[in-house]
């Protein structure tokens, strides 16, 4: 993938970020008048953990039921020259969820099941150094003519979640502390591996050997379509 064609992914992406952040804010302001008019609970917290940094909203709908609107964020970048091969991966973590809580006791305990709006990606580049050779597959190709390979990694844009958690954002307390443990099932990641640049000499043996890569790629990262959810975090009840 060409630098030019990461930059405008970036740039698309973040737009996207911007906004879902604006639709979040939004839902808050909306609920937070529903509930001065109603006199419902209403709370606004942070978390963090393997989905990311985010904010959430709840909204007690009874005793033992609460709603819950959830944003995470995070990205990586990480760039490392390896035997001649400079490497740039970029990490894109980012979901939109909605989900209920259930406390079937009434109190912190409690079971959530719902669904993210899922973007989590991991992205990367690799090209050799000029006047060197690459291996690529099971062939060794010359890097000029090879060019730059870009890979991306996706999965489904919607992924349930079911878990369990500690906390009620909307209990007794104006502060709540919380815990949430469960699983994304985002789907059987997706492997898509370009070259812009090579040269149409060798063209098509690099098809093949794409063909081959992407395929041995998904199975071994296969076990990334149950993505571990595991998230600490805090909330204040108006």
């Amino acid at each position: 993938m060409r630098r030019s064609l990461l930059d405008s992914h970036l740039s698309a992406l973040k737009d996207y970020e911007v906004g879902k952040m604006r639709h979040l804010i939004i839902a808050l302001g909306l609920c937070a008048a529903a509930g001065s008019a109603n006199a419902v609970d209403f709370a606004l917290g942070a978390q963090g953990g393997t989905p990311g940094l985010g904010l959430n909203a709840t909204l007690g709908i009874s005793k033992k039921v609460n709603v819950r609107g959830v944003f995470n964020l995070f990205q990586y970048s990480f760039d490392e020259n390896e035997d001649g091969v400079d490497y740039e991966l970029d990490l894109d973590l980012n979901s939109f969820g909605a989900l209920i809580d259930w406390h079937p006791m009434g109190w912190s305990f409690r079971i959530s099941g719902g669904v993210f709006s899922n973007g989590n990606e991991i992205s990367g580049t690799g090209r050799g150094e000029q006047g060197t050779t690459v291996e690529f597959g099971d062939m060794v190709f010359n890097a000029d003519e090879l060019g730059t390979v870009g890979t991306k990694i996706d999965f489904d844009s919607v992924a349930p979640y079911l878990g369990l958690g500690w906390g009620n954002a909307v209990g007794d307390g104006r502060w709540a502390f919380t815990i949430d443990i469960g699983v994304y099932f985002q789907g059987k990641p997706n492997a898509l591996i370009i070259t812009p640049e090579v040269d149409p000499s060798i063209a098509a043996q690099v098809a093949a050997e794409i063909a081959n890569a992407e395929a041995e790629l998904e199975d071994e990262i296969k076990n990334l379509d149950l993505y571990p959810y595991l998230s600490l975090g805090f909330a204040f009840k108006f």
